[in-house]
Protein backbone atom coordinates (compact mmCIF):
# COMPACT_ATOMS: atom_id res chain seq x y z
CA UNK A 1 0.00 0.00 0.00
CA UNK A 2 2.98 2.44 0.86
CA UNK A 3 4.65 2.05 -2.04
CA UNK A 4 1.38 2.23 -4.27
CA UNK A 5 0.75 5.64 -2.35
CA UNK A 6 4.38 6.75 -3.22
CA UNK A 7 4.51 5.61 -6.73
CA UNK A 8 0.97 7.48 -7.32
CA UNK A 9 1.93 10.52 -5.64
CA UNK A 10 5.18 10.61 -8.04
CA UNK A 11 3.61 9.89 -11.04
CA UNK A 12 0.55 12.60 -9.94
CA UNK A 13 3.01 14.90 -9.17
CA UNK A 14 4.72 14.57 -12.58
CA UNK A 15 0.92 15.31 -14.05
CA UNK A 16 0.26 17.96 -12.31
CA UNK A 17 3.53 19.74 -13.22
CA UNK A 18 2.54 19.34 -16.83
CA UNK A 19 -0.87 20.90 -16.51
CA UNK A 20 0.51 23.57 -14.84
CA UNK A 21 2.92 24.11 -17.82
CA UNK A 22 0.28 23.67 -20.38
CA UNK A 23 -2.65 25.34 -18.78
CA UNK A 24 -1.97 28.69 -19.93
CA UNK A 25 -1.29 28.12 -23.52
CA UNK A 26 -5.02 25.89 -23.68
CA UNK A 27 -6.64 28.50 -21.79
CA UNK A 28 -5.34 30.93 -24.99
CA UNK A 29 -6.04 28.13 -27.49
CA UNK A 30 -9.30 26.78 -26.02
CA UNK A 31 -10.82 28.98 -23.29
CA UNK A 32 -10.83 28.72 -19.69
CA UNK A 33 -13.37 25.97 -19.93
CA UNK A 34 -10.76 23.56 -21.12
CA UNK A 35 -7.89 25.17 -18.89
CA UNK A 36 -9.62 23.96 -16.64
CA UNK A 37 -10.71 20.64 -17.39
CA UNK A 38 -7.53 19.71 -17.67
CA UNK A 39 -7.37 19.53 -13.66
CA UNK A 40 -9.20 15.92 -14.17
CA UNK A 41 -5.84 15.01 -15.64
CA UNK A 42 -4.18 14.60 -12.17
CA UNK A 43 -7.41 12.72 -10.70
CA UNK A 44 -7.40 10.18 -14.25
CA UNK A 45 -4.12 9.34 -13.58
CA UNK A 46 -5.30 8.46 -9.79
CA UNK A 47 -7.71 6.15 -10.80
CA UNK A 48 -6.73 4.83 -13.46
CA UNK A 49 -4.25 1.77 -12.52
CA UNK A 50 -1.54 2.81 -14.79
CA UNK A 51 2.10 2.60 -13.44
CA UNK A 52 5.07 4.13 -15.30
CA UNK A 53 7.96 1.34 -15.63
CA UNK A 54 11.04 2.78 -14.18
CA UNK A 55 14.01 2.46 -16.56
CA UNK A 56 16.75 -0.20 -15.91
CA UNK A 57 20.37 1.29 -15.45
CA UNK A 58 23.52 -0.27 -16.37
CA UNK A 59 26.26 0.24 -13.72
CA UNK A 60 28.66 -1.97 -15.12
CA UNK A 61 29.57 -4.93 -17.13
CA UNK A 62 31.07 -8.37 -16.05
CA UNK A 63 33.13 -10.13 -17.88
CA UNK A 64 32.14 -13.75 -18.15
CA UNK A 65 34.68 -16.59 -17.66
CA UNK A 66 36.51 -18.32 -20.42
CA UNK A 67 34.80 -15.87 -23.07
CA UNK A 68 35.23 -12.41 -24.26
CA UNK A 69 31.15 -11.58 -23.48
CA UNK A 70 30.45 -8.76 -21.28
CA UNK A 71 27.04 -9.40 -19.18
CA UNK A 72 25.42 -6.00 -18.30
CA UNK A 73 24.64 -5.91 -14.42
CA UNK A 74 21.48 -3.47 -13.59
CA UNK A 75 21.30 -1.22 -10.62
CA UNK A 76 18.75 -2.70 -8.24
CA UNK A 77 16.33 -0.39 -6.24
CA UNK A 78 17.72 0.62 -3.24
CA UNK A 79 16.27 -1.44 -0.42
CA UNK A 80 14.71 1.15 2.47
CA UNK A 81 13.92 0.16 5.77
CA UNK A 82 9.85 -0.48 6.04
CA UNK A 83 10.13 1.54 9.56
CA UNK A 84 11.59 4.28 7.61
CA UNK A 85 8.56 4.19 5.02
CA UNK A 86 6.07 4.04 7.95
CA UNK A 87 7.58 7.38 9.86
CA UNK A 88 8.12 8.87 6.40
CA UNK A 89 4.23 8.10 5.58
CA UNK A 90 2.92 9.21 8.90
CA UNK A 91 4.65 12.96 8.93
CA UNK A 92 3.14 13.31 5.61
CA UNK A 93 -0.45 12.30 6.43
CA UNK A 94 0.33 14.45 9.78
CA UNK A 95 1.60 17.76 8.05
CA UNK A 96 -1.71 16.91 5.06
CA UNK A 97 -4.42 16.82 8.12
CA UNK A 98 -2.69 20.27 9.65
CA UNK A 99 -2.43 21.83 6.26
CA UNK A 100 -6.02 21.03 5.65
CA UNK A 101 -7.51 21.80 8.78
CA UNK A 102 -5.71 25.39 8.46
CA UNK A 103 -7.08 26.14 5.18
CA UNK A 104 -10.41 24.35 6.15
CA UNK A 105 -10.75 27.18 9.37
CA UNK A 106 -9.13 30.09 6.88
CA UNK A 107 -11.87 29.31 4.44
CA UNK A 108 -14.59 29.20 7.51
CA UNK A 109 -13.23 32.45 9.11
CA UNK A 110 -13.47 34.33 5.52
CA UNK A 111 -16.60 33.19 4.56
CA UNK A 112 -17.78 34.22 8.24
CA UNK A 113 -16.02 37.82 7.63
CA UNK A 114 -17.66 38.06 3.98
CA UNK A 115 -21.42 37.86 5.61
CA UNK A 116 -20.66 40.03 8.49
CA UNK A 117 -19.48 42.68 6.46
CA UNK A 118 -21.98 42.76 3.79
CA UNK A 119 -25.59 43.70 3.55
CA UNK A 120 -28.27 42.41 0.14
CA UNK A 121 -28.24 44.94 -2.36
CA UNK A 122 -31.17 45.27 -4.83
CA UNK A 123 -29.86 45.94 -8.12
CA UNK A 124 -31.43 45.61 -11.54
CA UNK A 125 -30.89 41.95 -12.07
CA UNK A 126 -32.73 39.55 -12.04
CA UNK A 127 -30.82 36.50 -10.35
CA UNK A 128 -31.33 33.83 -7.50
CA UNK A 129 -27.88 34.25 -6.03
CA UNK A 130 -27.87 37.14 -3.92
CA UNK A 131 -25.99 40.23 -4.66
CA UNK A 132 -24.38 41.68 -1.39
CA UNK A 133 -22.09 45.37 -0.65
CA UNK A 134 -18.98 44.47 1.14
CA UNK A 135 -17.19 46.50 2.91
CA UNK A 136 -13.66 45.14 3.07
CA UNK A 137 -13.10 43.85 -0.10
CA UNK A 138 -11.93 45.45 -3.54
CA UNK A 139 -13.19 43.46 -6.24
CA UNK A 140 -16.14 41.67 -7.35
CA UNK A 141 -15.78 37.98 -6.19
CA UNK A 142 -18.18 34.80 -5.32
CA UNK A 143 -17.90 32.88 -2.65
CA UNK A 144 -19.88 29.94 -1.08
CA UNK A 145 -20.08 26.01 -2.28
CA UNK A 146 -23.77 25.13 -1.21
CA UNK A 147 -25.12 28.95 -1.02
CA UNK A 148 -23.41 31.01 -3.68
CA UNK A 149 -23.25 34.70 -3.27
CA UNK A 150 -21.85 37.59 -5.14
CA UNK A 151 -19.91 40.14 -3.12
CA UNK A 152 -19.36 43.31 -4.53
CA UNK A 153 -17.13 46.30 -3.02
CA UNK A 154 -18.87 49.58 -1.44
CA UNK A 155 -17.87 51.94 -4.13
CA UNK A 156 -18.32 49.52 -6.90
CA UNK A 157 -21.41 51.92 -8.38
CA UNK A 158 -19.18 54.67 -8.13
CA UNK A 159 -16.39 52.64 -10.14
CA UNK A 160 -18.16 51.56 -13.15
CA UNK A 161 -21.04 52.28 -15.46
CA UNK A 162 -24.11 51.07 -15.70
CA UNK A 163 -22.83 48.42 -19.12
CA UNK A 164 -19.48 47.35 -16.62
CA UNK A 165 -21.96 46.46 -13.76
CA UNK A 166 -24.05 44.40 -15.94
CA UNK A 167 -21.33 42.40 -17.16
CA UNK A 168 -19.29 42.11 -14.02
CA UNK A 169 -21.99 40.40 -12.34
CA UNK A 170 -23.17 38.31 -15.01
CA UNK A 171 -19.28 37.24 -15.00
CA UNK A 172 -19.53 36.49 -11.56
CA UNK A 173 -22.66 34.38 -11.93
CA UNK A 174 -21.72 32.74 -14.47
CA UNK A 175 -19.08 30.82 -11.96
CA UNK A 176 -21.93 29.65 -10.07
CA UNK A 177 -23.46 28.15 -13.51
CA UNK A 178 -20.57 26.92 -14.51
CA UNK A 179 -20.12 25.43 -11.09
CA UNK A 180 -16.75 26.72 -11.16
CA UNK A 181 -16.35 27.43 -7.02
CA UNK A 182 -16.80 23.22 -7.00
CA UNK A 183 -13.78 23.05 -9.92
CA UNK A 184 -11.92 25.28 -7.33
CA UNK A 185 -12.08 22.87 -4.14
CA UNK A 186 -10.96 19.95 -6.51
CA UNK A 187 -8.26 21.74 -7.22
CA UNK A 188 -7.38 22.79 -3.71
CA UNK A 189 -7.69 19.24 -2.62
CA UNK A 190 -5.04 18.69 -5.77
CA UNK A 191 -2.69 21.01 -4.20
CA UNK A 192 -3.11 19.42 -0.86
Amino acid sequence: MIDWLFQATIETSLVIVLVLLIRNPFRRLFGAHIAYALWVLPLLKLLLPIQLERPAVITRYVKLPNTHDLLPVYSSPSTVNNQDIQLIFWLWLIGLLLFSLIRLINGIKFNRLLKTNSHKITLNFDSKIPIKSCSWITGPIISGLFKPAVYLPIDFENCYNTLQQKLIIRHELMHAKRLDLWTQLGFELFRL
